[in-house]
């Protein structure tokens, strides 16, 4: 039971990334790189926190599993929006 427990703890978990600029050339890069079976990323926030700027999105597989990926960035590209799918 425990071992379920801390199973979905991990899988639950997301991935942080850290960038300069964030397009979406870097976006599919280093979803890529993070989430090799990434077929789409869904944009589902964009934000500011303090200085950074932070984009959240879900990486979906040709299963349909998501992952969740958390971009920080000094900057983003205007093509960054929420909603947006991003086709890998």
């Amino acid at each position: 039971m425990l071992g379920w427990i801390i199973a979905g703890m991990l899988l639950g978990a997301a991935i942080v990334i850290t960038v300069s600029y964030l397009s979406e050339s870097v976006a599919k890069e280093k979803a890529k790189e993070k989430c090799s079976d990434a077929v789409s990323l869904v944009i589902k926030q964009v934000y500011k926190s303090g200085n950074i700027n932070k984009v959240k999105m879900d990486a979906l597989d040709s299963y349909g599993s998501k992952t969740e990926i958390e971009f920080e960035a000094d900057s983003v590209s205007s093509d960054i929006y929420a909603g947006k799918r991003i086709y890998v």
